[in-house]
């Protein structure tokens, strides 16, 4: 799967930024909604 790629109301694509308490997550990381 080439990302991103929206199909429907799924949702994928990279993490861009974080606020100041994310948890469990990086910038880059590949994600889907």
């Amino acid at each position: 799967m080439t990302l991103p790629l929206v199909m429907g109301h799924e949702i994928a694509g990279r993490v861009a930024a974080l606020g100041p308490e994310t948890k469990g997550v990086a910038v880059g990381e590949a994600k889907v909604v």
